[in-house]
């Protein structure tokens, strides 16, 4: 990356920290900076009080149940989200995830290249 770029802010919101180590390991050869892994979404919205990332990830199962808050608020702040996982969104987030544009991205290379498009 050339010095004169930007580096990109991603937030990580990962229920399993190996996971979202493994995720932030993935990014930083690409000249992302990660925020995270938070592990529940209200960690995440108490964090979103005070940065903003220029994306973020996140894992679609939060015990927590902040999850539509959280996507909303991310939403609100005009923050891309890509929602990683393997196994897919739950039907009862399916309207949300659909209606504020979520691409959904299911390996790390998938995801690599997700973000590097968004700011290409």
């Amino acid at each position: 990356m050339s010095s004169l770029q930007r580096t990109r802010f991603c937030l990580i919101i990962e229920e399993d920290p190996k996971a979202g180590l493994d995720l932030a390991d993935a990014l930083d050869p690409h000249g992302f900076f990660v925020a995270g892994p938070l592990t529940s979404g209200q960690a995440a919205l108490d964090w979103l009080g005070r940065f903003t990332p220029d994306v973020a990830v996140i894992d679609p199962v939060l015990r927590d149940g902040a999850y539509p808050d959280l996507l909303n608020k991310l939403h609100d702040l005009g923050v891309p989200v890509i929602i990683y996982s393997a196994k897919g969104v739950s039907e009862g987030l399916l309207p949300l995830v659909n209606e504020i544009g979520i691409q959904r991205a299911c390996g790390a290379a998938d995801l690599v290249n997700m973000l590097l498009g968004l700011f290409s």
